[in-house]
């Protein structure tokens, strides 16, 4: 055994213990090593090297523990066992506990459900017993609410030691909204193509960069007699279905109308698999440009219109009857590409709007954060971040259960909304956290408005059994400020004094703070 010398004052940077010594073999190997855990520093020439190279080791590694605690993401390690080697605290937020209380033990110790508990076990075990890592989405009921998550999750079979104890690394982002929100998605495109199916109009999408089309409905295989149905083509599989005699028009309406005019609606023949003739109507938009202001992204529709032009040439129609017709199909139209620009505003509303509250959610508040700090810059606004916590908001799930938790935050909510002005920002920044920015230059009055928001909140309870408070911290952003963050930061400080020298009061930052 090598001669070992105790004198070490640091813990270990990876089981947290003190019991570290120096050992060395002569006079020139030394390496500091955990006495629990086994974990090993670098070898080094001296004892002092062998020292500094363990604090050098050991303060990375904390960083870069602040860093994964920081991440939205979950990161996990489980042993063989199933038993919990390393947490942040993202996992810690999923299983409403703190870290420290996670490591050593097993998914069966927070998950009262036995089947749930092994399944939860199960999704990791499988990795150790193929030797192969996993990347995937997994639909997992929530250990509490039993309510079904989302997650893209990627595991890893690692080794640890030199003993190769094999491990589990997992690191896991829930996509539950983002999930949801495609969905709904989905189903609205499913919607808006089954209507444009009943009105008999084809839709096609063109990449202008290839003039592909790249997407299409089956409308138009039906139209081109195309069986198996074919809704995707190049450039020059779809000239080829142009009538010969109607190319030249075409290209005219393509390359010089639409450019100009951003729209177009045109008659041409097209040649179907089967050698017969059909006329269609052609509608063009052009969605998106380039820099250059050449179009880049197009959305049209055909409509088979053979049966009317035959109609023309047999029974003569009116040329009033035509411009009916006419009418017809460009409100048809106009209408459903109305409904496809609604979609994706609804859409953008969606991704930043709290599914709970209503308010805006984390990155609509991100985005007003940065605005409001380049307008600032520019002397053209001033204004004062508040961030407000509800107190014992874990007490309230706890003691009357998760559905009074929704209603408190509603509850809150509702009373932040009422009582700003339309023009300032009252958004969900994250659990029981609310940020609000409120555009003033004063300070002090800032400081009136929390005192009375927290004050209504302190005297309007949820019900008769249950009554809330709040903790609110604020500050002036400044034009010192290096990034829209900053404010954020302090406010931020201000809500943790807050929260730590008593809760339900409002502490703000003042000019020192900004200048600090």
């Amino acid at each position: 055994m090598p001669p070992v010398n105790t004198h070490i004052t640091t813990i270990c940077p990876f089981c947290q213990s003190a019991d570290l010594a120096i050992r060395h073999e002569g006079d020139d190997h030394w390496w500091v090593e955990c006495g629990d855990c086994g974990a090993r520093g670098s070898r080094a020439a001296s004892r002092e090297e062998a020292q500094f190279g363990w604090a050098q080791t050991s303060g990375n590694i904390q960083l870069l523990k602040m860093m994964i605690n920081a991440s939205p993401s979950a990161f996990v390690v489980k042993d063989s066992d199933g038993r919990f080697v390393f947490a942040n605290e993202q996992l810690a937020k999923f299983f409403h506990t703190r870290v420290e209380n996670i490591i050593g033990h097993r998914d069966a110790d927070f998950i009262a459900d036995p089947e749930l508990a092994s399944f939860y076990e199960q999704t990791m075990s499988r990795v150790l017993e193929t030797g192969e890592e996993e990347i995937q989405e997994e639909k997992v009921p929530d250990p509490f609410t039993l309510q079904p998550r989302w997650f893209h999750s990627h595991k890893v079979p690692i080794t640890l030691g030199e003993d190769k104890k094999p491990l589990v690394l997992m690191v896991t982002h829930e996509i539950t909204e983002l999930k949801q929100a495609h969905e709904q998605l989905i189903a609205k495109e499913r919607r808006f193509l089954e209507a444009m199916m009943a009105s008999g109009e084809a839709i096609w999408e063109s990449d202008n960069e290839t003039q592909d089309i790249v997407f299409g409905n089956d409308e138009i295989a039906r139209i081109l007699g195309l069986s198996p149905a074919k809704t995707v083509f190049t450039r020059d599989e779809f000239e080829g279905y142009l009538h010969p005699h109607d190319r030249e028009d075409s290209a005219r309406e393509f390359f010089e109308v639409l450019p100009a005019r951003g729209r177009t609606s045109f008659q041409h023949r097209m040649v179907r698999a089967d050698g017969d003739i059909v006329w269609v109507r052609n509608r063009v938009q052009v969605v998106a440009r380039d820099e250059q202001g050449e179009p880049f992204r197009l959305i049209g529709s055909l409509r088979d219109i053979t049966k009317r032009k035959e109609a023309e040439l047999h029974l003569q129609m009116t040329r009033l009857e035509l411009e009916q017709t006419n009418s017809h199909l460009e409100s048809l139209v106009e209408s459903r590409t109305s409904e496809l620009v609604q979609l994706n505003l609804e859409l953008q509303s969606l991704a930043r709007t709290d599914s709970l509250t209503g308010l805006a959610n984390r990155l609509a508040a991100d985005e007003s954060i940065a605005n409001e700090f380049a307008r600032l810059k520019r002397g053209q606004s001033q204004y004062v971040v508040m961030l407000a916590d509800i107190d014992h908001f874990k007490r309230i799930n706890d003691t009357w259960g998760h559905a009074a938790g929704d209603q408190a935050l509603m509850h809150i909510a509702s009373l932040l909304s009422a009582n700003l002005r339309g023009s300032d920002l009252v958004a969900r920044y994250g659990g029981e956290e609310f940020l609000m920015i409120v555009h003033t230059d004063d300070l002090a009055s800032a400081t009136l408005l929390a005192e009375g928001i927290r004050r209504l909140i302190e005297v309007t309870p949820l019900s008769e059994e249950l009554a809330v408070t709040m903790s609110i911290g604020l500050a002036q952003a400044s034009e010192h400020d290096e990034s829209a963050t900053d404010a954020v930061r302090r406010a931020d400080d201000k809500l943790y004094e807050a929260k730590t020298s008593g809760r339900n009061r409002v502490l703000s930052a003042g000019a020192a703070d900004a200048d600090a």
